[in-house]
């Protein structure tokens, strides 16, 4: 079934749940939690790709995330809950460090 194993449109506490980054190995390669069928692509994403996206939404405003969701008329409790976990995520690659030289 495509997309198995994702959670489901409009699951809330699905993706509150979901993880974003699992590990990073000594090759600076990303264990993500995500077993979507697009797990080709995802292996070919670095750390600095990831910061880099990161660093691109770090800059969306809360006015901007908060006019997104309601456009997708989604109640204001619900919008607050899915902005605090990209921005949780976003955290998170942000995180990353830049493999030593």
């Amino acid at each position: 079934m495509r997309g198995s194993g994702q959670a489901k449109r409009n699951d809330l506490p699905g993706f509150e749940e979901q993880g974003f980054i699992r590990s990073i190995d000594d090759r600076s390669r990303i264990t993500f939690d995500y077993r979507g069928i697009y797990g080709d692509v995802i292996d070919s994403v670095t750390p600095a790709d990831v910061r880099w996206a990161c660093q691109l939404l770090s800059r969306v405003s809360e006015r901007q995330w908060r006019e997104a969701f309601r456009a997708a008329q989604y109640d204001e409790q619900q919008a607050t809950r899915y902005i605090s976990k990209i921005k949780e995520k976003i955290a998170q690659g942000l995180a990353l460090t830049a493999p030593p030289s």
